[in-house]
This record gives structure tokens, C-alpha cells and sequence, in this order.
């Protein structure tokens, strides 16, 4: 079984929920608890529906996909993890769920750390000294986590809100391009699965985009080029 080495320690601390935690106290904590650090191959399930709802789970490396499935078997993807330090499953501990609702896939080869979730549980053995003020941040930390991650989902639905194709893509451009006039997207294929369109639908409409010269495409890249007119589509 892999073991928890001084860079995965690094990316423990920088990951949102122990902001502010010293690194040796993290090391003593995580140690102390049950953890285990899983590799995976690309397109291998991390986590399916059917796992008990037992961990904490946070990236060291590679990216993965969050996703359902339909009745039908249409996958709906409901984010993408690629930042080392990432947080994911940390909510259903809070919200009593005994399974997960939804699955990870492997995009890349990638480690993960399962942390057991008693680290986001209150424990009555721990009310005084370092041990409380390590149960306060993270319970801080969490507390931030939780409302970016609402804040994102709202964005998210603001971009579906859109009733065509073309709307959606103008909608996920203007919400994420933060500066300059272009917006780094996904693959493809995870921008048409974080769209709910199809990938042929979807490149088809950012081609007409730029036969009309609304927009601009270089690999990845979507550059604005008529502003004024991208926004009718708003």
C-alpha cells in the first residue's frame, strides 16, 4: 500500500480544508487516523454509487471526473478535480447520506488520499488545546469550501440556463473569463459533458461561432471577438 511521503504532506497543507494547520501538527493528526492513498490508471473508477460514504477524498496528482448517470445512461458530469489539494466527498458525512450519489473516474493516472471522515466529526475527546483549535479551522475550512462550492454549482446554472447550445457557450464563456478576452476550456468532450450537449453538437456551434467571427479558436482557447453581439446571447 502506498504511504503518505513529505510531498504528499505539501499538498495536504496547501488543500483548502487545513488551511491555516501547521504542517507538523497535520502530519501528527492524519497519521493518528485511518487514511489510505489509492492510485489509478486512466479511466478507472476512484469511487462508484455503490461505496459507503466513509472518507474524506483529496487529489495529490493526475485529474479526475464527477459524474452520474441518467436512467437512460447519459452521463452528466458534475465537475472536474485537477488541482493537487482538491477536496471531494466531504459533504456526505454531513448530510447523513450512507452512499454517494455519484462516481469519480481517473482522466489521467492519478493518487488519491481517503482520509477517514472523522477528521470533519466533532469528537468529544478533543475540546481543549491544539487538538480544539485543529477541529475549529477545519470546521472554518469546511464552512468556506461549502460556500464556494455553492457558489460555483449557482454558476453552473446559470450557464445551463441557457436554452440553446449557443447560449450555453456564451454563457460559460462570459462567466469564465476572468481576464483578458479568452477562457481556457476543458477537453471537448468534458466541456460538451459539463454543457449536458452532445460533443459533435457542441463543436459544430463553436465552428459556426467562428465562420461568423464571434469568437476565435486556438486549441483550448476562446478568444472573444465580438463582444457586443456574444452578449445578446446572455
Amino acid at each position: 500500500m502506498a504511504i503518505l511521503n513529505e510531498e504528499d504532506l505539501e499538498i495536504l497543507k496547501r488543500s483548502p480544508i487545513f488551511r491555516g494547520i501547521h504542517r507538523e501538527q497535520l502530519s501528527k493528526v492524519i497519521r493518528g487516523l485511518q487514511y489510505r492513498i489509492g492510485e489509478f490508471a486512466k479511466g478507472e473508477v476512484i469511487f462508484s454509487e455503490d461505496d459507503e460514504t466513509e472518507s474524506v477524498m483529496i487529489l495529490l496528482s493526475g485529474s479526475l471526473t464527477l459524474a452520474s448517470d441518467t436512467v437512460s445512461g447519459k452521463r452528466i458530469v458534475l465537475g472536474i478535480a485537477d488541482k493537487p489539494g482538491e477536496l471531494f466527498g466531504e459533504i456526505y458525512s454531513f448530510v447523513g447520506l450512507k452512499n454517494y450519489d455519484m462516481y469519480g473516474v481517473a482522466d489521467a493516472p492519478t493518487r488519491v488520499i481517503f482520509i477517514s471522515s472523522e477528521i470533519v466529526k466533532p469528537n468529544q475527546d478533543c475540546s481543549t488545546g491544539d487538538c480544539a483549535r485543529f477541529q475549529q479551522q477545519v470546521r472554518d475550512n469546511l464552512l468556506r469550501v461549502f460556500a464556494i462550492k455553492a457558489y460555483s454549482m449557482n454558476r453552473r446554472l446559470r450557464i445551463l440556463g441557457g436554452g440553446s447550445i449557443r447560449e450555453k457557450i456564451v454563457r460559460y464563456i462570459f462567466e469564465n473569463h476572468l481576464k483578458g478576452d479568452y477562457v481556457v476550456t476543458p477537453t471537448r468532450e468534458a466541456l460538451a459533458d459539463y454543457l449536458n450537449v452532445t460533443r459533435p453538437s457542441l463543436s459544430r456551434e463553436l465552428g459556426n461561432m467562428a465562420e461568423q467571427g464571434l469568437i476565435r479558436l486556438e486549441g483550448r482557447k476562446i478568444y472573444i471577438v465580438q463582444q457586443d453581439e456574444l452578449e445578446e446571447y446572455l
